[in-house]
């Protein structure tokens, strides 16, 4: 009986050794298989959003190199050249490139995050809360606020040498630039009333009204950091002169002076 115990015994053995082989076997052909680069997997933050760098674009990066689907494998792939190549597209800000144990080159993209559309006298920019600035490319971003600008260049910092903040960085002008022309465009009766926001030669913020007004001085760019001071002074005046039904009276409005508004009647 105890031999038949133990011959039971070396045969369950047996059969888990085989077992054993066969699940080893098929985890080694697996893991042949996932060593070789299979798939791509492309993400693109935010794309939805701004769409500025496109899938293919990538792929098109990738098939620069001497790379190919189940023949290389995955230990050979560059992921720092690779990297590298993406990140000198015009729209990429950053990517993150990294293999997969299942055999996937994993491709992470923060594109270009533009805030603000600049019209200078000679081009389209695009500029991002940092300050930086790119030529646009033919997508129209309604969702952004723009502004135009009677120069060649983003130097803003010119036009505060003569105030109180003549240290501030572009950076700083940029983002008071851009939270001013959100407000004015968050605001329903400005929303309507205000079609452009102009920067002219002399560092004044000039609005073009739809009605009324030809244009209206709102204030040096250097004081645009008080914008809720202008912008209250604008709508008391707008709203005195439609209750006397005068809007379309005057040809242009000025609040730059202190506690008053100049308005030169047509």
């Amino acid at each position: 009986m105890k031999r038949i115990y133990i011959t039971i015994l070396l045969s369950l053995l047996a059969a888990c050794f085989v077992v054993l082989f066969v699940y080893s076997a098929i985890k080694f052909e697996e893991s042949k298989v996932n060593s070789f680069w299979n798939k791509t997997n492309i993400i693109i933050m935010d794309y939805e959003k701004r769409a500025l760098v496109q899938e293919y674009q990538i792929r098109s990066d990738i098939s620069e190199f001497d790379y190919e689907i189940n023949v290389t494998h995955i230990d050979s792939i560059d992921v720092y050249k690779l990297r590298n190549k993406i990140v000198k597209r015009n729209y990429v800000d950053n990517a993150w490139v990294y293999v997969g144990v299942d055999g996937s080159i994993n491709i992470i993209v923060k594109q270009f995050d533009p805030i603000l559309l600049v019209q200078l006298s000679m081009q389209k920019l695009m500029v991002d809360i940092n300050g930086v600035s790119k030529v646009r490319n033919g997508v129209i971003y309604t969702n952004l606020p723009q502004i135009t600008v009677e120069r060649n260049n983003l130097n803003f910092k010119t036009f505060f040498k003569n105030s109180l903040k003549k240290d501030i960085n572009d950076t700083e002008i940029i983002k008071i630039i851009c939270k001013f022309a959100n407000e004015l465009y968050d605001d329903v009766l400005l929303e309507n009333l205000i079609v452009q926001i102009n920067i002219n030669k002399v560092g004044e913020v000039e609005l073009i009204p739809r009605f009324g007004a030809k244009i209206i001085t709102f204030c040096d760019l250097s004081d645009l950091e008080q914008s809720d001071v202008y912008i209250s002074k604008l709508k008391k005046f707008y709203k005195k002169i439609s209750e006397l039904n005068l809007l379309q009276h005057y040809s242009s409005i000025n609040l730059k002076f202190k506690d008053q508004v100049v308005a030169k009647k047509i």
